[in-house]
């Protein structure tokens, strides 16, 4: 295992383009997915033991790690990731400063003789059961876009679509035995970790799929069924889907999230996706997106409890804000404390049909069992697609994003200098630092206000507003847990409940205030250690005058950093004695002013400035004035006017 610091010096390549781009021949082979990561995107990841793990996917590489800036001295090119990426997450971190990042090598298995096959995309990740120190990964298509990149291999036509990686060990291993025809990719996956169960719903084959389906050329052939994998034998069922919404027309790049505490053995709902309005082989980009105003329900022990009937699909209406039809989104699961709400968190994604390729940068949430969407943040100026997401820490409250692409072709670097970033569900901010003991999720309050209740759960909207399209769903919906499936025994539903109690309550709020404090102090020695991040993007200085007024400047408008009164107070009073805490705010707030005014961290002489994603202030250049001093907020984000970040060698395909 390899490991890469954060920052390797700060030196410029000062040759000519010609020169560089001649240079890029001679050096590809030594391009660092770490050290020299520009993007990364439509690769997969998964969390076991407090490790993540990203796997393959589209990169970007850079030369001059230190210059984002726009220029001919920092060409990019792309190619794959060869490497499988890990990211500690057993301390406390902020991605800017000290981040754990390594690398592993796909080396040939000693035990088998068999290399894993590298730089896959578009596959799935999966954690196993708990009892297994392996990860697994599934299905994928050999990225086209670059053949020439140092290390591209194809498809091998003898591949298995499972693979597993022993966390341990630190070996890759094959099971070669599968009943699936062709390596699928794309599809819409989702773990039962409980269950020792993964699901791939549908997919594709394409010209990087195998040698035999080079005749595909741009075309690409979606693929129908769903195959279901038992990860604690390794066996697979490939099962038919009838009664799927749109079951003659299998779908590509949505997403699907497993929901435990559904029914009596958990349900998959399966959101958005591409599909082709006809049989057989096509081009991609002629393909209607699935909408959001319905969504698909699995209901797992249908099939558990009688295998030969394939399960049973149900389609349900959904009702609020609904998102806009879309592909390459990530989703996570984050239920209320009492369980009175199961809240699937969709983030991000594209729309190809659109004239121009329409990208998104919102974060939606659709509440169980009211089948009722909420937007809970956008749009903002930051999309991003092809990336994927999960739930962090041991209070599932915070979102860490990984990877994906910021825009249509290969001319930027990600801004988020890691590929990673973390977004507080219950405070609905973005930020840089992951809190390893964070405190536990509570319902985010644009929630709270469309299904009723609070922070707590207490949701008061508890069937959809139109009613079930079908009974049987409503009986599904309502059906306590009693089956846990292949790996576990069966616990009682009440198991996952929480009541509202004084006990609990205290806890939430004594949490929230360690976990106040703890920011707090992170925040100021961030401040007072790291002034000016020596790899930050270049970024527009616009600044609120200082005289001894409380303003902000306008920035980019991703999210105000500070929150009005009651809603998602977030910063902390710095004058007098705290008060007492709101239990679904990170803030403290002061005397009779939480209400009607914002809570300042100092109330003179502090300029702050919006930025894209989190906290992240510096000590401005020039003299200190007065005693605080005079600090200002760098966008995370912004480029100057007409800027880029980055020049590519080789442009992928919009639709790779």
């Amino acid at each position: 295992m390899e490991t890469s610091s954060l920052y390797r010096g700060s030196g410029s390549f000062f040759l000519s383009k010609i020169a560089i781009l001649l240079l890029l021949g001679v050096c590809a082979a030594q391009l660092d997915p770490i050290y020299n990561h520009c993007e990364r995107w439509q690769h997969s990841s998964t969390i076991r033991n407090n490790t993540l793990y990203i796997d393959g996917g589209i990169e970007t590489f850079r030369l001059d790690n230190a210059n984002y800036t726009n220029g001919t001295n920092v060409p990019n090119t792309i190619g794959v990731n060869l490497y499988t990426i890990t990211v500690l997450l057993d301390q406390t971190w902020n991605w800017w400063t000290n981040i754990t990042e390594a690398k592993l090598n796909k080396s040939v298995n000693a035990a088998t003789g068999v290399t894993p096959q590298t730089g896959l995309i578009r596959g799935a990740s999966y954690q196993g059961p708990a009892d297994d120190s392996r990860i697994w990964t599934f299905g994928g298509t050999s990225f086209t876009g670059n053949t020439s990149f140092p290390g591209w291999q194809a498809m091998q036509s003898s591949a298995t679509p499972l693979w597993s990686f022993d966390t341990d060990a630190k070996r890759w291993a094959p099971f070669p035995e599968s009943p699936l025809d062709e390596e699928p990719n794309y599809g819409l996956s989702a773990e039962a970790p409980d269950q020792g169960l993964a699901f791939y719903l549908n997919g594709q084959i394409d010209n990087g799929t195998r040698f035999t389906t080079n005749d595909l050329g741009d075309n690409t052939l979606n693929l129908a069924g769903m195959v279901v994998i038992n990860l604690t034998n390794q066996t697979f069922a490939n099962i038919s889907t009838p009664g799927l919404n749109d079951s003659t027309y299998p779908r590509v790049g949505g997403s699907m999230q497993y929901v435990p505490d559904v029914g009596r053995s958990g349900i998959l709902v399966a959101l958005g996706g591409a599909y082709r309005n006809q049989s057989g082989p096509g081009p991609f980009r002629a393909q209607t997106l699935a909408t959001y105003d319905t969504v698909d329900v699995f209901d797992i022990a249908s099939y558990l409890e009688a295998p030969a009937t394939n399960g049973t699909w149900y389609t349900q209406a959904t009702t609020g804000s609904i998102p806009p039809p879309r592909i390459d989104s990530c989703v996570v699961l984050a239920s209320a404390p009492d369980n009175s709400s199961q809240n699937i968190y969709l983030y991000g994604g594209r729309d190809p049909t659109s004239s121009n390729m329409t990208l998104f940068d919102d974060i939606y949430a659709l509440s169980l069992p009211s089948f009722t969407w909420t937007l809970i943040y956008g749009p903002g100026s930051s999309p991003r697609w092809g990336h994927t997401c999960h739930i962090v820490g041991p209070g599932k409250r915070q979102l860490l994003t990984v990877g994906g692409s910021l825009n249509k072709t290969t001319d930027y670097c990600d801004w988020e200098v890691r590929g990673v970033a973390i977004y507080d569900l219950s405070a609905a901010l973005w930020g840089t630092v992951f809190i390893e003991d964070a405190p536990a999720y509570n319902v985010t309050p644009a929630i709270v206000n469309a299904i009723g209740g609070d922070p707590l759960g207490a949701a008061t909207l508890k069937a959809p507003e139109k009613g079930y399209g079908n009974t049987a769903l409503a009986a599904v919906m309502s059906a306590t847990r009693t089956t846990l499936g292949p790996t576990a025994t069966a616990t009682p539903q009440t198991t996952h409940k929480k009541s509202h109690t004084g006990t609990i309550v205290g806890a939430v709020i004594g949490s929230i205030a360690g976990f106040a404090v703890l920011l707090a102090v992170a925040y100021l020695i961030y401040r007072k250690r790291h002034p000016k991040p020596p790899s930050r993007p270049a970024t527009p200085m616009n600044e609120a005058p200082t005289t001894g007024e409380r303003l902000e400047a306008v920035g980019d408008n991703k999210h105000a950093l500070e929150a009005p009164g009651v809603e998602l107070p977030w910063e902390l009073e710095a004058k007098g004695d705290p008060h007492e805490l709101s239990p679904t705010s990170l803030a403290e707030v002061h005397g009779q002013d939480w209400r009607g005014d914002r809570a300042e961290l100092e109330a003179q002489q502090r300029v702050e400035m919006d930025e894209q994603h989190g906290v992240s202030e510096a000590d401005r250049d020039g003299a200190v004035v007065g005693k605080a001093g005079e600090r200002a907020e760098l966008s995370g984000t912004a480029v100057p006017t007409g800027g880029r970040l980055g020049v590519p060698v080789i442009k992928a395909d919009d639709m790779a």
